[in-house]
């Protein structure tokens, strides 16, 4: 329990800090931090709620250049595999990963094996950085300069190009304290990732290459 009301507390403190929010929605997150040690779940609740009630003010504008999702090897296991070649591996996300290793090609291996539902990327989780930023990188890397603490090495980058996300109307927009609730972003800090972005689903179809960063 105490560690779940310090993650939600922290949670609230991220929202409180982040002085673009609107002030209501600051003043609401700090009303609740008294509660956050007896009641964490309904506190994430209440978060969570006033984030929803947030989304819909938060424009959104037309991506200007290729954009990128990086997601650990574990991470590309647990949510973007298909799954049968999930059932195939077992439980053990390293079996997957040490067959992707032996690929002459563990970027189309990984392709081949993706899941084919509609939406690659769901809006709370829909964060890109400009796939400039990567040129070059290798995971470790990468998890440097996306502070992607915890997560490990070998990645996976999905990217999306311009035109492909202009087709399927997907918009961007500087993601705010509220949008580090979800996915429980406990050391974001605003512009911590330069060019970060969030916002709409990400379909399957505005995917275009995906690379291996080991």
């Amino acid at each position: 329990m105490a560690d779940v009301a310090a993650e939600v507390q922290q949670l609230g403190r991220i929202v409180v800090n982040d002085v673009a929010l609107p002030a209501f929605v600051r003043r609401e997150a700090a009303s609740l931090a008294g509660l956050a040690g007896r009641q964490p779940g309904r506190v994430r609740e209440r978060l969570e709620d006033l984030r929803q009630r947030l989304l819909p003010d938060l424009a959104g504008y037309r991506p200007e250049r290729d954009y990128a999702r990086c997601v650990s090897g574990e991470t590309f296991w647990r949510h973007h595999l298909r799954t049968d070649r999930k059932a195939y591996f077992g439980a053990d996300h390293k079996a997957y990963l040490s067959h992707l290793r032996s690929q002459p090609d563990p970027a189309a291996a990984a392709r081949a094996d993706l899941s084919d539902a509609d939406v690659l990327v769901p809006a709370e989780f829909s964060w890109l950085v400009s796939l400039e930023q990567l040129t070059g990188l290798d995971g470790g890397a990468i998890a440097r300069r996306l502070q992607l603490r915890g997560s490990a090495q070998p990645f996976v980058v999905f990217v999306f190009p311009e035109e492909r996300l202009l087709r399927h109307g997907v918009t961007l927009r500087e993601p705010r304290g509220v949008d580090a609730i979800p996915a429980k972003l406990l050391q974001w800090t605003p512009g911590g990732v330069p060019d970060e972005r969030i916002d709409r689903n990400i379909p399957l179809a505005a995917l275009g290459d995906v690379q291996w960063r080991p």
